[in-house]
């Protein structure tokens, strides 16, 4: 598994975690999957702006050097977010 793959699940799984605890707390109203992902932010516009298949782990084998950019982010942080943003995505079409 690569740095960004690595990154990318991170991202995935603490979104996921983020959802689940907030069902857990109240089960009788599931949360939209944009309220793990921060306002402002690279994961907002990629949840915004794409789709799922857009955001899948094989899009994440090379980050884009103008996002980063953009977005003053490292590389890591780059996947971790499109993580986040993927979670939320596919949390939406299983929830909603």
């Amino acid at each position: 598994m690569t740095y960004l793959e690595t990154a990318w699940r991170a991202g995935r799984s603490a979104a996921e975690a983020n959802l689940r605890t907030r069902l857990a707390k109240d089960p009788e109203h599931s949360p939209y999957g944009a309220a793990a992902v921060g306002d402002n932010t690279f994961a907002a516009a990629c949840y915004n702006d794409n789709t799922v298949a857009d955001l899948d782990l094989t899009g994440c084998k090379k980050s884009d050097r103008s996002d980063r950019t953009t977005w003053r982010l490292s590389a890591y942080e780059w996947a971790y977010q499109i993580g986040v943003a993927y979670a939320a995505l596919a949390w939406d079409r299983v929830e909603g």
